[in-house]
């Protein structure tokens, strides 16, 4: 995959090493990763990065992955 080609996937989920190892297993098959640690965060990077997929886990401190889900779906420009 080239550079022009890289897909975007934002994660978020609580523990570090979870999200280390999601990211370095997405980043050895080509994809860019962003990482958020809960919902709110996520919803942040979700408007600045623009990823092609973000992958929410349920249960996270501030704002779940369900509820961070249902806010991004009800906003045009993260739908």
């Amino acid at each position: 995959m080239s550079e022009v080609e890289k897909k975007k996937i934002l994660i978020a989920d609580s523990s570090p090493a979870i999200r280390q190892m999601v990211m370095l297993i997405l980043e050895g098959h080509g994809f860019t990763v962003v990482a958020a640690q809960d919902g709110i965060e996520a919803i942040e990077k979700a408007f600045q990065e623009a990823p092609d997929l973000i992958a929410l886990n349920a249960v996270m401190p501030r704002m779940k992955g369900h509820q961070a889900c249902h806010f991004l779906k009800q906003n045009q420009a993260t739908s």
